[in-house]
């Protein structure tokens, strides 16, 4: 009956199952309640109590079996008798006596004492209603709108003892038929009960489904009474809102002013750690600056080319590093390789005292330098672009004169006999340069004399 489970529900046990069928109708059942003596399982041993003691205050009502056909008329003789007793429940409530009094200040009285006939007591209940209402209507002391409601009230009253005089005729048509079919019997019970069961279920599905409209209107009515009041939540004077209004905007006003104490913070840390970084920035470039001089100067090109191929970046750790050197096993140094054109092999001392210029080959760290020469204070003289003589015969014969002289002769001759001069050592520029220019300062004045005749 049971599960391999550890915990097994009530509810859900084939126990339970096999139970549902047995509590109830003309059986008797007998349940026995185990528990378990070990005090781990307290818990379950009180559930178990609960559960017979709960199985043990149910209570059965054994009925006689019957025929069918008996139910039945047994079922319509007890429907009569529950509605004979509801029709004379009506009629002892209708006979109570009910006072009340109207807005003009007149009692009525409803009261009609014991009387056996209900169709004459809502008779007279009509008659009352009527009297009441031509009262109401002659009287002049009365407004239009008390007027009305009364009369409206009297309608509702008027209308009401109508229903439950149709509901009264209608309960006794219905006691009338049930009691003819009970005295003819046979199969117009039958078909009569099923109809009956047809409409009662008929009519628990309109119920159904009016309450579920009912339901529906009150969600409705529940959802435009949120409306409403979210519709009356609204400001009621304007003086209201500008105070509202004027709160809100210190609020935020205040909130702007946190943000901007609080940007201004976040720019001032800012600037500080761009600082901060850009200092460090400086002194690890000073650094690199003066660990490539370094490298430069006083580490071998070789030597660094090694560096260089041991050297990895580690992720994990966000660095550089070295590369371990592989170990190796002590050898022999091998022979040196003889230098070229040498009739023996030479060592790396013996190298490095053959070429001094590179430090590799040094015994001691000491690199040679050429001297470092002073800037030059001095610089080579530059000459006119134009002889002295020649510029001055220039400025001569700009100068204005009206008459001047020229001895053509005398300056074809010297000319002559600096040419020769000139020709005998070996066209010297000096004397070229000078002759030259007396050649030129003679052209001039030709050329100004000329000028001069002209005029």
């Amino acid at each position: 009956l049971v599960d391999g489970n550890s915990h097994i529900p009530y509810r859900d046990s084939k126990l339970t199952r096999l139970l549902q069928n047995s509590l109830g109708g003309n059986s008797k059942t007998i349940m026995i309640a185990t528990l378990g003596p070990a005090d781990y399982n307290y818990e379950e041993s009180l559930t178990t109590l609960r559960y017979a003691n709960r199985a043990k205050n149910i209570k059965n009502q054994p009925r006689i079996n019957e025929d069918p056909k008996d139910a039945l008329l047994r079922k319509f003789q007890e429907e009569i008798a529950r509605l004979k007793e509801q029709l004379e429940g009506k009629g002892k409530g209708d006979r109570k006596s009910r006072r009340h009094r109207n807005r003009d200040g007149i009692e009525i009285d409803d009261d009609t004492g014991d009387q056996d006939d209900e169709e004459l007591f809502l008779k007279e209940q009509q008659d009352k209603l009527n009297d009441e209402k031509r009262t109401i209507m002659h009287k002049k002391n009365i407004n239009e709108n008390e007027r009305e409601a009364m009369l409206k009230q009297l309608e509702d009253q008027k209308k009401e003892i109508e229903r439950e005089q149709e509901e009264r005729r209608k309960m006794q048509h219905k006691i009338q038929e049930m009691e003819s079919k009970l005295i003819t019997g046979g199969k117009d019970i039958i078909t009569h009960t099923s109809e009956q069961e047809q409409a009662i279920r008929q009519k628990r599905r309109l119920i159904a489904e009016a309450e579920r409209r009912n339901r529906e209107v009150q969600q409705q009515l529940e959802q435009h009474e949120e409306e409403r009041r979210t519709i009356h939540e609204t400001y009621t004077s304007i003086k209201e809102e500008v105070e509202d209004k004027r709160s809100k905007r210190d609020k935020l006003s205040k909130s702007l002013k946190k943000l901007e104490a609080k940007k201004q913070d976040i720019i001032e840390k800012h600037r500080s750690a761009r600082e901060e970084l850009e200092a460090e920035q400086r002194e690890i470039q000073k650094q690199a600056k003066l660990f490539q001089l370094i490298i430069e100067n006083f580490i071998p090109i070789d030597e660094r080319e090694r560096l260089l191929k041991r050297v990895q970046f580690d992720e994990g750790q966000n660095c550089w590093t070295l590369k371990e050197l592989s170990k190796q096993t002590d050898q022999m140094a091998a022979r040196p390789i003889s230098a070229n054109g040498d009739r023996y092999s030479a060592s790396l001392y013996s190298q490095g005292n053959t070429i001094p210029e590179i430090a590799r080959f040094k015994n001691e760290n000491i690199i040679l330098l050429q001297l470092d020469f002073p800037s030059r204070t001095t610089r080579d003289y530059e000459g006119p672009m134009v002889s002295p003589m020649i510029q001055a015969a220039i400025e001569n014969a700009m100068k204005d004169e009206e008459h001047i002289e020229l001895d053509a002769n005398a300056i074809v001759s010297d000319k002559r006999k600096k040419k020769k001069k000139s020709t005998a050592n070996n066209g010297g520029y000096d004397n070229y340069s000078s002759s030259a220019s007396r050649a030129g300062y003679g052209d001039i004045q030709t050329g100004r004399g000329i000028n001069s005749a002209r005029r």
